[in-house]
């Protein structure tokens, strides 16, 4: 079925929509790799400035590789807007 990396994220004061715009243009790099499966970013409703952000990848080398071709300049910028180190987590996806 593939696998499922998420990302839990803060957003630095202030920086909340440059976060999301880095967000964005990261899920269109990644749209475009191979083997990937998708992705959602999901913000949560009681603490407006924490994200989710889920990589759908059909198994851990095609994620592995597109790591190596994403622009650095949105990686820049999204860890320009963090608030600490993003959390990390890997699933098997079991269905959906």
């Amino acid at each position: 079925m593939g696998i499922a990396r998420t990302y839990t994220l803060t957003a630095a004061q202030g920086l909340e929509g440059q976060l999301e715009g880095a967000l964005r243009d990261l899920a269109g790099a990644l749209a475009q790799a191979d083997g990937s499966q998708g992705t959602l970013t999901l913000r949560s409703q009681s603490a407006p400035n924490e994200y989710r952000f889920l990589e759908l990848w059909r198994d851990d080398e095609a994620r592995k590789a597109a790591g190596q071709t994403v622009d650095k300049a949105i990686m820049q910028a999204l860890m320009g807007a963090l608030d600490g180190k993003p959390g990390t987590e890997d699933f098997d996806r079991l269905g959906g």
